[in-house]
């Protein structure tokens, strides 16, 4: 799995449901937090764990299973969701440092419905620039990411696909996955 297309997938789950009027609101309210949080240029265990309180885990979760996820058993499903859940924490901890001192410049939002998709502009401290377009769905709590496209790929849905084709390889095999998960993890 690609580790930068990780690192950002990481922010769609770190950005979790935080109650805004705007979704636009959403974007700069936690780009800031993520970014105070790295001021060390590091995150910390109660850091990570602040990112992912308001993360519907089990969601992001559950899609990435794809048509996998209604095939599994409730005992293996909780077991994938701790799985995944450490991976997310690993990936957040290791990877969004390179976000350190960065700016992020919202450039344009287009809603529909209960979605929007907020378009931002990171930089980085070496003056490197990356699009990075948000998708935001409004639930009964609020607005909440769903999914962040950067490097023309949508994220939560090239997660799906990578998942999708281990369970394909594995033959449906969810204990394969949680493997390849913790093993990421562990890395």
């Amino acid at each position: 799995m690609r580790t930068f297309l990780l690192a950002t997938s990481s922010l769609v789950v770190s950005f979790g449901s935080t109650a805004q009027e705007r979704p636009v609101d959403l974007v700069e309210e936690l780009s800031e937090q993520t970014m105070d949080f790295l001021e060390d240029n590091q995150l910390d265990a109660s850091e990570v764990d602040r990112l992912l309180d308001d993360v519907a885990v089990g969601g992001i979760a559950r899609f990435a299973l794809g048509k996998y996820s209604s095939r599994i058993s409730q005992d293996d499903y909780r077991d994938y969701e701790v799985a995944f859940r450490a991976y997310l924490k690993g990936q957040l901890r290791d990877q969004l440092t390179r976000f350190s001192e960065g700016d992020i410049e919202i450039d344009d939002t287009n809603r529909r419905g209960n979605q929007s998709i907020i378009e931002t502009t990171v930089t980085k401290p070496d003056g490197e620039k990356l699009e990075v377009n948000w998708r935001l769905r409004k639930s009964s709590e609020g607005w909440e990411v769903i999914d962040v496209e950067a490097m023309n790929l949508w994220l939560a849905i090239e997660q799906r696909a990578q998942f999708q084709a281990e369970l394909d390889g594995s033959g449906g095999n969810i204990k394969s996955l949680i493997q390849t998960l913790d093993d990421s993890d562990a890395s």
